[in-house]
């Protein structure tokens, strides 16, 4: 009798999982088709959309620019000898190939990462993200879009853990690059495997059109979000310790009739929106809110 509920037990707990795992693979299926809808809907309803210009409003830019990382990959001879001094003595130069391939941080924003992930996903087919979780290194991030990073383990890992979501691609990490400059003289750091990282400042060649500009709010909007003062009329953005994004945003926000548009070195923006800037802040609130209503499984 015993063994009889005992096995009766497994079985039960069997159904109670396998019921489980069912319902969380059906909100994961249901999130996903629900965000391809949204992109169609911003397509439709955004006039010539650029999609890289808004991943660019996305990135995180503090402490001088967008920082990311170039292989070196060469001998010692043909490194530059204003860096050669750090590389000490490590002649190896592995490909560190995952500093590489990385685009950004999000943060804790899960949804603004599926999103992103939604827009690149069907061209950029390597495409994931990772999140940092400080209880352990690694864990499994929004079911099969993003696989663990130490092997078969799943650390218990949810909302309430501290964790940087970062987004990862060798093909979009070189298109990024192309949004920047780079200094070559301001080395920020040099891995093992030879790869040295930098940090950009916005190439305004590469947005230039009253689209891609636009585009390009869009992402620091949503990525930033926006507060509406009590007047109706002014608005303020905070991208904290930022140099390149917030410049950026001032330029734009003055050649679309904003007044009042002001900085501070913390990357505090407040402007008076124009009627342009007003509409447009409307439709990136709709955006906003159909995003928002999406429901991520942990």
């Amino acid at each position: 009798m015993k063994k009889f509920i005992f096995i009766l037990t497994i079985l039960l707990m069997l159904l109670c999982s396998t019921g489980i795992t069912a319902q969380i693979q059906d909100v994961e299926e249901w999130t996903r088709k629900e965000l391809v809808k949204i992109v169609n809907w911003l397509y439709d309803n955004f006039e010539d959309f650029d999609r890289e210009c808004f991943l660019t409003g996305t990135l995180d830019d503090s402490n001088g620019g967008h920082y990311q990382i170039f292989t070196a990959n060469r001998s010692m001879d043909e490194i530059d000898s204003k860096v050669k001094w750090l590389f000490g003595k490590d002649l190896k130069f592995v490909p560190d190939t995952m500093r590489r391939q990385r685009i950004t941080a999000y943060g804790n924003s899960d949804i603004l990462t599926l999103f992103v992930i939604t827009l690149f996903k069907n061209d950029c087919p390597d495409l994931r993200a990772l999140r940092v979780c400080s209880v352990r290194p690694f864990v499994r991030y929004y079911g099969s879009e993003v696989k663990t990073a130490d092997g078969n383990r799943d650390p218990v890992c949810n909302s309430t853990t501290d964790f940087d979501i970062e987004l990862f691609s060798p093909s979009l990490a070189k298109t990024v690059a192309g949004y920047y400059n780079f200094d070559d003289d301001n080395v920020l750091a040099v891995s093992s495997g030879g790869d040295i990282g930098y940090r950009g400042v916005i190439n305004k060649e590469k947005i230039a059109t009253e689209a891609q500009k636009k585009s390009f709010l869009a992402g620091v909007f949503l990525r930033y979000g926006w507060i509406k003062n009590p007047d109706g009329v002014s608005y303020s953005i905070q991208i904290p310790d930022s140099f390149s994004t917030a410049k950026e945003c001032v330029d734009i926000l003055k050649e679309f009739g904003c007044d009042n548009v002001r900085e501070t070195p913390t990357g505090h923006i407040a402007f008076n929106a124009s009627n342009k800037i007003r509409d447009f802040i409307f439709l990136i609130n709709d955006l906003f809110q159909k995003i928002s209503g999406l429901l991520i499984v942990y």
